[in-house]
């Protein structure tokens, strides 16, 4: 008689391995970060017309990406093992959020190396988050 284990790399029955995520969400915060200084380099103003604040800068880039991705992490790993479908939401939700808003940099920035900047740090946020979470189901 054989017996097979199916082994899950998820730990505790949870939906997602963090430290995978973990490491999703600080490689995504660098690459912004680099973003933000290649944009700079290249003449960026990172300024905006928007009520909330003017003028980016590094640690806003930094904390946005970070405390984001974090705390989408956070409630997914809270939620998902109480309700599985969750996390598939919140994986597709997550990635649909992220890429619509990528629009919004066009919208309110005051010149398009900035618009660009802004929009490349979306698409690196909206891959953290989608294959950050992706990676861990396996």
């Amino acid at each position: 008689m054989t017996v097979s284990i199916q082994s899950n790399s998820v730990q505790g029955g949870r939906p997602f391995d963090p430290a995978t995520f973990i490491g999703a969400t600080a490689i995504a915060t660098v690459l912004n970060l680099l973003i933000f200084w290649v944009g700079k380099s290249a003449g960026a103003a990172m300024t905006l017309e928007s009520g909330a604040y003017d003028t980016i800068t590094w640690t806003m880039v930094g904390s946005a990406t970070l405390v984001a991705l974090a705390l989408g992490g956070i409630v997914a790993w809270i939620i998902s093992p109480r309700w599985p479908k969750f996390f598939r939401i919140a994986l597709w939700g997550g990635l649909a959020v992220a890429l619509v808003s990528l629009a919004s940099p066009f919208v309110v920035a005051d010149d398009i190396r900035t618009a660009v900047s802004l929009a490349a740090m979306h698409v690196v946020g909206a891959t953290a988050w989608f294959f950050g979470l992706q990676a861990t189901r396996r």
